[in-house]
């Protein structure tokens, strides 16, 4: 007999954590953030959960022994305000974790687990995780440096005591991503994670469809993603608006390019380095030059770095780099060189880390005085042998580089993943921007978004952009998703990473023998 318990992606879009277990076996399907349930307690940035203890409290992840790091030791305080530390390890209660992909809300809750429990998922979806570590500030809940981040090839299998797990490649908005199915000694499992049909990797998916067709699913564990029905206004426009692939985004946006003698702004998933393809691919097509920012540029530029895992992606020369503003006070930094005088300045800073990425410009200044190094220098000083240099005229930054942008505002396509830190840049006092802003973001609506819809809105109107859209879902359509059932016809379906999923019982009519609705925490048995 096989059990599950769902700990996450239970009635909402993300958070996917699921227990399987069988006799002594144990393994989780994802670890991610639950975005709707910190939002039910916390609010960023003034309140946020700042250890596993925290999220105890509320649960919000579950206190399960043996599966967290340092689980077992605690503080002891003393009056003066001293402490110690007391508690012994506990047993490790924990097999394996799967990863599907690389999204926060499948991973995002990783930096809590033991390092001695091996994480499997795809090869590209390790490197993906590893790049944005660098990127990304330091996290308590995300950080995978104390982790043991295991590579599952395609179509391996691979046994966990009594379970038996193999990984299939599908398409979703981030790449690398998986399904699974899973053997216990008398039930066939399956977990799609999330999946789709139509974007540039729709093949994949069509290959895990035809293994599916060849088992005897007992137990289909789905994503519902867009099965769900939007609650707000402003879902129910962007779903209205999405398109059935990703060819035509890039038809959508090339007509909207050509269109527009103003600025292009393009608003995008900081993880979809397909969309990033389409849109050099557009920049292409219109004459004009791709700027992207530097997180972006450091996952393009080293994605392939070891490896060649993604064909077809714009390389160095394709487009220039945006640096975000850096802004320090001049005194406490150029006392010497400004009198004394303390105002508000910002820093190129040579040789700086991109976001602690280790990309080498060709210049440093140090104060005033210029040094310059060579390429082979610094790759031994990182000890990294895929360092290179990025010549200055690469880069986007500070007042002067804007105004180049803005001057000759028909000549770029500024890609961002934050547009409104990038409108608050790019905006001059008391002038507007001008031309038009694409929004090309992912549903649900609310995933790894920090800054409401409507907050955009009144950016863009102060900003003098006009609104458009060009995007098409990672997630499977409605009318996928049927067919998808029809051709499987799994015995017993449960919904999950979807708000509604009691509308399975429709869409799942005559193709699913039973359809059980989970709940947090609830165990199933098989």
């Amino acid at each position: 007999m096989v059990d599950i318990t769902f700990y996450g992606g239970v009635s909402e879009i993300g958070g996917n954590k699921i227990l399987i277990n069988e006799k002594d076996s144990k393994i989780f399907l994802d670890f991610g953030i639950s975005f709707a349930k910190e939002a039910e307690y916390f609010d960023f940035p003034l309140l946020r959960p700042a250890c596993k203890e925290d999220l105890f409290k509320l649960n919000i992840i579950p206190k399960i022994k043996g599966i967290y790091n340092n689980q077992g030791f605690c503080a002891e305080y003393k009056p003066d305000g001293e402490f110690m530390v007391l508690g012994e390890s506990e047993e490790k209660n924990l097999d394996a974790v799967f990863l599907s992909h690389a999204h926060m809300d499948h991973y995002g809750y990783f930096g809590l687990l033991r390092p001695d429990i091996p994480i499997y998922m795809s090869e590209i979806s390790k490197k993906f995780i590893e790049l944005r570590e660098h990127t990304n500030k330091k996290s308590w809940n995300s950080s995978v440096n104390h982790l043991d981040l295991k590579i599952l090839e395609k179509d391996q299998e691979i046994s966990i005591g009594d379970l038996i797990i193999k990984r299939f490649d599908v398409d979703h908005s981030v790449l690398g991503a998986s399904s699974y199915i899973i053997k216990s000694n008398d039930q066939t499992i399956c977990y799609t994670g999330d999946f789709r049909f139509h974007g540039h990797r729709g093949g994949l998916t069509e290959e895990f469809l035809s293994e599916l067709k060849n088992q005897h699913i007992d137990v289909l564990i789905t994503e519902g993603t867009r099965v769900s029905k939007p609650k707000e206004e402003d879902e129910k426009e962007m779903e209205t608006k999405l398109l059935n692939s990703e060819k035509d985004v890039l038809n959508q946006c090339v007509d909207i390019v050509s269109n527009e003698d103003k600025l292009i702004i393009y608003d995008a998933s900081p993880a979809d380095l397909d969309r990033v393809r389409t849109v050099w691919k557009v920049a292409q097509a219109t004459g004009r030059k791709l700027i992207i920012d530097s997180r972006k540029a450091y996952l393009l530029l080293y994605i392939n770095a070891e490896k060649q895992f993604v064909g077809d992606l714009p390389q160095l020369d394709d487009f220039l780099i945006y640096l975000n503003r850096l802004k320090f006070r001049s005194g406490s930094v150029y006392n010497n060189f400004c009198d004394g005088i303390d105002i508000f300045a910002e820093s190129f800073e040579y040789y700086r880390e991109i976001h602690e990425a280790e990309l080498t410009i060709k210049q440093q200044i140090n104060s005033k005085l210029k040094k310059t190094k060579s390429l082979d220098e610094y790759q031994e000083h990182y000890n990294n042998p895929y360092l290179f240099e990025i010549e200055d005229n690469s880069f986007i930054w500070g007042p002067l580089g804007r105004e180049k942008v803005l001057n000759a505002p028909n000549e770029f396509i500024l890609y961002t993943s934050n547009g409104i830190q990038t409108l608050l840049q790019f905006k001059p006092e008391n002038k507007e921007i001008n031309g038009t802003y694409i929004y090309g973001k992912a549903e649900p609506f609310n995933e790894e978004m920090e800054l409401s819809f409507n907050k955009l809105k009144k950016w863009l109107i102060i900003c003098g952009l006009k609104l458009d859209y060009a995007h098409t879902s990672g997630h499977v359509s409605r009318e996928h998703m049927e067919n998808f059932l029809e051709e499987i016809t799994p015995k017993k379906l449960i919904p999950i990473h979807t708000e509604n999923p009691k509308e399975f019982f429709e869409i799942g009519e005559g193709k699913v023998q039973e359809i059980l609705m989970p709940s947090y925490g609830k165990k199933f048995h098989f």
